[in-house]
């Protein structure tokens, strides 16, 4: 990933984070509770999406959402496995490549 796509990729999940906090402070925890969420910028949209799409935040009727704490939690969690998984694969691809050069010399 380019520094490019991992700044894009950071302000969209801070982006993500606001979202939450946002639902969290408002107590749209329901769809009893929703509240209406527009947020302004393109970055705000696809997080909202993303949100949507992974049923953190529900989209209760017209512009209003709740927050679903359990998959949100799952979501996170899901994506700090993947990360885990990367940082392995990375490990493991470094040391194949120092064994590599190390049996060449």
């Amino acid at each position: 990933m380019s520094n490019a796509g991992a700044i894009v990729a950071a302000v969209r999940l801070r982006k993500e984070r606001e979202i939450v906090a946002f639902l969290k402070e408002r107590g749209a925890l329901s769809a009893a509770a929703a509240t209406q969420l527009d947020p302004s910028s393109l970055m705000g949209k696809a997080a909202l999406r993303s949100l949507v799409r992974n049923n953190a935040v529900i989209d209760s009727s017209a512009g209003s959402y709740h927050l679903d704490l359990d998959a949100y939690e799952a979501l996170r969690s899901k994506r700090k496995l993947r990360i885990g998984i990367l940082v392995v694969l990375a490990l493991c691809v470094g040391v194949a490549v120092f064994l590599a050069n190390s049996a060449n010399t």
